[in-house]
């Protein structure tokens, strides 16, 4: 396929799949862009780049539709986004401008050759035009990504907000100034989206600076900046897995190439983030895009994989999987109060968004996913790549990646899932340096306490069977009897003391309540009455939660996931604890974890326009 503009919506996309749109629906596309195939791949190469790739919707990868279920409505979303594409930061920029300096003093020299998807090279140049304006900064894509989705989720959800309103989201303030900020400016483009005309007049960004001021402590968009006990070191996990590919790749890309210039297997990690980056700055597609064959691209986007996996997220060591329960614990008793929800503002009281939209960074959003429940106790492999895999971060850590909760609104005649959604995704991969192998992976997210099992070609690998113990999201062990009261809480929605028990997913569906502690307030459940359920969606793709999915479309009982939530946060400790905090002035008795969606007053918080 010739390049084309990266630009150009897929209109076939935006209609229904049938012959004939049914009324009601939605005209946002599901693609925002083009994903065009590599000139050395069948694969789109924009889709391997891992974090450097713009933003797409994640495939079904377990079959659960994103329409909302038969038999419900939602009645509240809370979405967190990462800023949308961007151009590099400096130090990135340098090895970008190193590369372009040591191929062009190359081309100069006798002798100098490059063919196949390198040709491109001896008059390539680096495509920022502006470095002072640019660096760090939201591209035209970027801003393109949060328009769409501000268009996108007005249409998804048209009862959500009604034109003359004041409307509100959240950004992780990130850098100074504010204005400079890329995550601000991604949910300012949001806002011109979802309000379209009258962003500036009823649009505001409330902008949170995470170290402004001690009551920040673990009750912003990025709690780790203020954990002095928070690391970030997945290193040796990735290099180990690198040392399986790369040799060969570099092998193949070198011998493309004559004369005074040897790529490095740091220069060639480089190439895929050149790729994106170039892409979608441009808007047109990098030839850098092309370098990369198939085997090379999955082991790449697997290497992205683990940096995130054991970096920050559910294999990292430290507290960097912990720093989020705060955040989720508020959230969720927040929507469990339900929409109305009143909040104190510098101007007086404001209604609590039913479209609650926080933006925050990469990492944050690893270190988020860890925390929900959504990922099995399986470490990744880093000895080969494994085929397919459940914790792939293309799908929800992109560019503008999106991670969303959607409380449901059931009757209690609603479908229910019959049984537990199963992770399944074909592909190509690699099982050892330079050797190619079809894989198909399998993996089922159990409502019984079954752990996963994953089955590929070669290498091949089976999970045992196990159960969950003591609290939904947790498999060890051979099938148990539950006993004692599910989650330390008792039938009447009363704070209990918490006790050691073992439960299986049928708990979710046995029990009769479970209350958020902080809340006070009773949820029962009721015959002949709707009942309220909560789904999670990373990138457009619905997520089930592991132990909890028994509800319509694999959704978990509201009332079950917030007090999974609820003991997750207690059995982790304090905050202050296990981030090592000493400074003075930071000896906080009750952590908070996202209470600025309710106090806009708070001293470490700004509130700017949507432009």
């Amino acid at each position: 396929m010739s390049t084309r503009s990266l630009l150009k919506i897929v209109a076939s996309l935006a209609v229904a799949t049938t012959a004939s749109a049914a009324t009601g629906d939605d005209l946002a596309p599901a693609y925002d862009i083009n994903f065009p195939a590599g000139t050395s791949s069948t694969l789109e190469p924009l889709h391997y780049a891992g974090a450097n790739s713009p933003y797409f919707p994640g495939p079904d990868v377990y079959d659960i539709p994103y329409e909302v279920p038969e038999g419900c409505t939602v009645q509240q979303a809370s979405y967190i986004v990462r800023h949308g594409s961007r151009f590099p930061d400096s130090g990135s920029y340098n090895s970008w401008v190193a590369i372009q300096e040591r191929i062009q003093a190359a081309a100069a020299l006798p002798g100098f050759n490059a063919t196949g998807s390198l040709s491109f090279i001896p008059t390539w140049q680096t495509v920022l035009t502006d470095t002072t304006l640019q660096m760090s900064q939201e591209s035209m894509t970027g801003y393109k990504e949060a328009h769409d989705l501000g268009y996108q989720l007005r249409t998804r959800y048209p009862d959500f907000y009604k034109d003359g309103n004041d409307y509100m989201v959240w950004a992780n303030q990130y850098a100074a100034p504010i204005n400079e900020s890329r995550v601000v400016q991604t949910a300012q483009a949001f806002l011109q989206g979802y309000l379209y005309i009258y962003a500036d007049t009823y649009g505001s960004v409330v902008a949170i600076n995470s170290t402004a001021s001690a009551d920040a402590l673990g009750d912003s968009l990025s709690p780790s900046d203020m954990c002095p006990a928070f690391t970030n070191d997945a290193k040796n996990n990735v290099t180990d897995f690198d040392n399986t590919w790369v040799p060969d790749a570099l092998t193949r890309i070198n011998a493309m190439v004559t004369g005074n210039l040897t790529f490095t297997e740091n220069d060639i990690l480089f190439f895929p983030y050149m790729c994106g980056y170039e892409s979608q700055i441009t808007g047109r597609v990098s030839p850098w895009c092309g370098v990369f064959n198939d085997t090379e691209l999955l082991n790449y986007a697997y290497s992205q994989d683990l940096s995130y996996y054991y970096g920050t997220g559910p294999g990292s060591s430290g507290p960097a999987s912990k720093l989020f329960l705060p955040y989720l614990d508020e959230i969720i008793t927040l929507l469990m109060e339900g929409p109305g929800q009143q909040g104190v503002g510098p101007d007086g009281p404001f209604t609590v968004p039913n479209l609650i939209m926080g933006f925050m960074n990469d990492n944050q959003i690893a270190q988020l996913t860890s925390a929900m429940g959504i990922f099995d106790s399986n470490k990744l492999p880093i000895d080969y790549y494994p085929g397919a895999h459940e914790y792939d971060i293309s799908h929800f850590i992109t560019m503008r990646g999106t991670v969303a909760f959607e409380v449901l609104n059931c009757a209690a005649s609603a479908p229910k899932a019959s049984s537990s959604a199963t992770f399944s995704s074909s592909t190509t991969g690699a099982s050892a340096p330079g050797s190619t192998v079809a894989v198909t992976g399998t993996q089922t997210a159990s409502s019984n306490g079954t752990a996963p099992t994953a089955t590929a070609s070669s290498p091949t690998g089976t999970g045992s069977s196990g159960s969950a113990t003591g609290i939904i999201g947790k498999s060890t062990g051979s099938s148990v009897t539950p006993t004692g009261t599910p989650y330390g809480f008792t039938s009447t929605g009363t704070p209990n003391t918490l006790i050691t028990t073992t439960v299986t997913a049928s708990d979710c569906a046995a029990t009769t309540a479970a209350a958020k502690p902080k809340s006070g307030h009773q949820f029962k459940r009721r015959a002949n009455a709707n009942e309220t359920y909560i789904r999670v969606i990373f990138n457009d793709a619905v997520y089930p939660i592991i132990n909890c999915q028994d509800g319509p479309g694999n959704s978990c009982l509201l009332s079950e996931y917030a007090a999974y939530i609820h003991q997750e946060n207690e059995a982790a400790g304090d905050f202050t604890s296990y981030c090592n905090v000493t400074a003075a002035g930071s000896e906080k008795s009750v952590v908070n974890g996202a209470s600025f969606y309710t106090n806009t007053t708070l001293d470490f918080l700004t509130i700017v326009k949507s432009q």
